[in-house]
């Protein structure tokens, strides 16, 4: 629960600094 919590900010993350 919290690790997909993690993993779903490091992706909103990623996305972020591909823009």
């Amino acid at each position: 629960m919290l690790l997909d919590l993690v993993t779903h900010c490091f992706c909103i993350y990623h996305l972020f600094l591909l823009f």
